[in-house]
């Protein structure tokens, strides 16, 4: 009896040991965590926090100890999380994104919560809530989606056509000067190939001019006939550059310019040109016989003084 006992309480001593260990183990990943880690009661009250905390809020441990988690929340924000400390017994987890968080010296921050719900044996006890601070975050997404909007404005308001390619000459995007020039709508340019847009006799020359841009990085090429949704042939001068993801080739960026009422004025200017090359010849040519026949006169005039 006296050997079972001693057994029992080694075995008591033993587990004991392991649960101060975990625990122990537990209180570092916590206390080291770079996200805030609390504890709250189901009014929002905190019962316990890492250091973390302390470094987000600006607030120490003993003061937050104090506090209630409505006092570091705006207003819709707080009405967000009591909606969640309702809903958390039921569904044990609970996830909030883009929380106004006021820190001890008035700077607003952005924060994502994962929260779930702790319980000794079949009661709930309490909340658990990992906090994440995404300001810089959000910063980087506000910054991205007005340089995207920026770039938006100049593609849509750009003179010239547009276009993203793969390499494997499918069109991957295009902009409304794009759709002008070809007669197709965007949605009817997405996914087709290069290949249609240009007469069949073209196509060596286009073929190469892919084959040079993975070599060369870029291309400019002049004259380049496209044919349009209504069948007719439109001049473009067309200059591609080749983005790369990391060190692969990606995608083929493109801008395309309609040349075809330049190559008409071309062609006019070369006509005058000739015309007037013409002209020159001619004009030089009379006033060369001009001058012979002003010098066969003034030789014939010395002749008849002589007489």
């Amino acid at each position: 009896m006296g050997k079972d006992l001693e057994l029992k309480i080694k075995e008591l001593e033993e587990t004991k040991a392991k649960l101060e260990e975990s625990e122990e183990q537990y209180k570092l990943i916590v206390e080291n965590a770079n996200d805030v880690i609390f504890t709250m009661d189901f009014r929002g009250n905190f019962l316990s926090m890492n250091k973390r905390s302390e470094d987000i809020s600006g607030y120490t441990r003993k003061e937050l100890l104090k506090m209630n988690a409505r006092q570091l929340l705006d207003r819709g924000s707080w009405k967000v999380v009591l909606k969640g400390i309702k809903e958390i017994i039921f569904t044990k987890t609970y996830n909030i994104d883009e929380l106004q968080m006021r820190t001890k010296n008035g700077e607003i921050i952005t924060i994502d919560a994962r929260a779930a719900l702790l319980k000794i044996g079949d009661k709930p006890y309490s909340i658990i809530v990992i906090v994440r601070d995404i300001t810089e975050r959000k910063k980087y997404e506000l910054a991205l989606r007005e340089s995207e909007e920026k770039y938006r404005l100049i593609l849509e308001n750009a003179n010239d056509a547009v276009i993203s390619v793969s390499l494997k000459g499918n069109l991957l995007s295009a902009n409304k000067k794009a759709e002008e020039i070809s007669g197709y709508k965007i949605d009817e340019l997405l996914g087709i190939n290069m290949r249609r847009l240009v007469p069949k006799y073209y196509l060596p020359k286009l073929l190469l001019s892919f084959g040079n841009i993975l070599h060369e990085g870029k291309f400019l090429q002049t004259n380049v006939p496209i044919c349009t949704k209504d069948k007719k042939i439109v001049y473009t001068e067309i200059s591609g550059s080749l983005l790369k993801k990391g060190r692969e080739p990606n995608v083929v960026i493109g801008i395309i310019r309609d040349i075809t009422e330049r190559r008409k004025y071309e062609k006019e200017l070369n006509k005058e040109i000739d015309a007037l090359e013409k002209y020159n010849k001619i004009a030089i040519g009379r006033e060369h016989k001009m001058m012979e026949l002003k010098e066969k006169i003034r030789e014939l005039e010395e002749k008849l003084a002589e007489k």
